[in-house]
């Protein structure tokens, strides 16, 4: 009888055990997910058949943003981290490249009320950098623009992990062996989770409205091309 009652204990015991560890692993698989579940994946490079890649050079490269208030408008900068484009012979047929949110900066400010708006536009307000510190736009198709010169890219640009169709109208050039990309879009912000201040989302608030466009002057430079 005693055996009974041991082997009993025993048996108990092992399966405690089983569904201890068992749910140890699935506590430590949920954690892994949730610690993962807000990173951002950088976009997968342009696949255009028999194209090359050329890098962007990112000390010669950069964006110009323009954002408007209520009689006001503020002009800044922000950096390109780095990226490619991508030619068929001497014709750019796509790009790729990463923008560096750390680096976003206001050029019609000066002292504290400087800082005090980039701050701001580094926040969850706006562009929540800490936590999303980088953006991407992916050029995947380019076409001729009504203007000889000029060109439609068809691409997608990533902000605070959320991805959305764009149109950039621009023109290339090659400029002392380096290829050039000059294009203006401009989004509405509130698509990408970007609505402080948006006249969407703020009825009755007091809070000052601000414009839900946002421009982008984009400025792509190559290394030299061999």
């Amino acid at each position: 009888m005693k055996q009974i009652i041991i082997g009993g204990l025993i048996l108990a015991v092992v399966i405690l055990s089983v569904v201890i560890i068992s749910r140890s692993k699935n506590v430590s698989q949920t954690e892994k997910m949730s610690e993962n579940k807000d990173v951002v994946v950088p976009p997968t490079p342009v696949a255009i058949k028999n194209s090359r890649e050329v890098a962007i050079s990112a000390q010669n490269s950069q964006i110009i943003w323009t954002g408007r208030a209520v009689g006001k408008e503020h002009v800044g900068t922000v950096g390109i981290k780095n990226g490619t484009f991508d030619f068929v012979e001497s014709k750019m047929v796509g790009a790729m490249f990463t923008i560096d949110m750390s680096t976003i900066a206001d050029n019609d400010l000066d002292g504290a009320m400087k800082e005090k708006l980039v701050t701001h536009l580094k926040s969850d307000d706006f562009f929540g950098v800490e936590k999303y510190p980088e953006a991407y736009v992916k050029i995947m198709s380019v076409e001729d623009g009504a203007d000889a010169g000029y060109i439609k890219a068809n691409a997608e640009l990533t902000i605070k992990g959320i991805t959305h169709p764009v149109l950039i109208y621009g023109k290339t050039s090659m400029e002392n062996g380096r290829a050039k990309f000059e294009g203006d879009v401009t989004i509405d912000r509130t698509l990408w989770d970007i609505k402080f201040g948006s006249e969407k989302f703020i009825e009755g608030t007091g809070i000052q409205v601000i414009d839900d466009n946002i421009t982008f002057n984009i400025t792509l430079v190559s290394e030299e091309m061999s």
